[in-house]
């Protein structure tokens, strides 16, 4: 039998997310949380995640400052430019980020809402340092702990109800729907995922029925007066969230009876056309993207 000095070719795997920059909705006081923007129709972000977090000292007071000064306002962290401060989110998942040799420390900067841009370009990210100025420049955040990690199944169907997480620490409680990025094409069609919205939002108070521990790890509740279906069975989205600041929410706890109350907060990012297949959401006149608007002084 003769035998060839031929080496067994390496095996890439087909399947995986290339470094890249992410946004994350920045809230709290207390106690930090960021909130991974998602996008269905693009694997490098098909994620939910929400992460406890950390700011050095200086870069904590300025964002302190700043959210007293404007407690509605959308702060969305991003992750730098060059190849060392990018990174995917299942690295990120797998406590794989560093930044100069610490783990779970992402870097970039923390911008004061969205750069409008009427005619972007392919690719265009609206947090680039040619056309923004960040509000606070330069920063190491530290991850804490990682509080959701939720890869999108794109098989999935919606609820019949709105679905939300529940989280927080101590004195703080957030929430942000639990979406459901669903390919709605056939196989031999052009990929199209949707309907849904990416909500982030905080509540005005901690729900008294909720214990400490159970706020802190994350909590599922239904939202009964939110269907995700019109009459015709047909998937729906709304142009804005369904209660306004201070509005009584009623939920059931893990979808089980009775209500319990919920005291809505401040809506820091409400967005039908971020996450949607662009050619699914754009003949549709439900769209919306309720974000802060950045003010000029941040506009290169």
């Amino acid at each position: 039998m003769v035998h060839l000095n031929v080496s067994h070719p390496t095996p890439h795997p087909d399947v995986f997310n290339t470094d890249c920059q992410h946004a994350f909705v920045l809230m709290g006081k207390e106690t930090l949380f960021g909130v991974h923007m998602t996008q269905y129709h693009c694997d490098k972000h098909r994620y939910q995640v929400i992460l406890r977090i950390n700011l050095p000292e200086e870069a904590r007071a300025e964002y302190l400052r700043q959210r007293e000064a404007h407690p509605d306002a959308t702060f969305i962290f991003c992750n730098g430019e060059t190849a060392e401060e990018k990174f995917s989110i299942p690295a990120l998942g797998a406590g794989n980020v560093s930044w100069e040799g610490e783990a779970d420390v992402m870097h970039g900067n923390i911008f004061f809402g969205f750069r409008p841009n009427e005619a972007p370009p392919p690719d265009w990210f609206p947090w680039n340092l040619r056309d923004t100025i960040p509000m606070i420049e330069n920063v190491a955040v530290t991850v804490e702990r990682g509080v959701l990690y939720r890869p999108f199944s794109l098989g999935d169907t919606a609820p019949d109800k709105a679905t939300y997480l529940i989280f927080g620490r101590g004195d703080e409680a957030h929430m942000t729907n639990l979406q459901t990025g669903e390919l709605v094409t056939g196989q031999r069609d052009i990929p199209l995922y949707g309907l849904d919205v990416d909500h982030i939002m905080s509540l005005a108070k901690v729900p008294d029925w909720l214990q400490d521990h159970m706020l802190e790890a994350g909590t599922v509740v239904t939202l009964p007066a939110s269907d995700r279906y019109d009459d015709m069975g047909e998937l729906k989205i709304l142009p804005e969230p369904p209660f306004k600041p201070y509005d009584d929410v009623y939920c059931l706890y893990r979808g089980l009876q009775p209500p319990r109350k919920l005291v809505a907060g401040p809506t820091y990012f409400w967005g039908s056309e971020v996450c949607n297949s662009h050619e699914l959401i754009e003949p549709m006149a439900e769209k919306s993207l309720i974000i802060t608007i950045m003010p000029r002084r941040f506009w290169r």
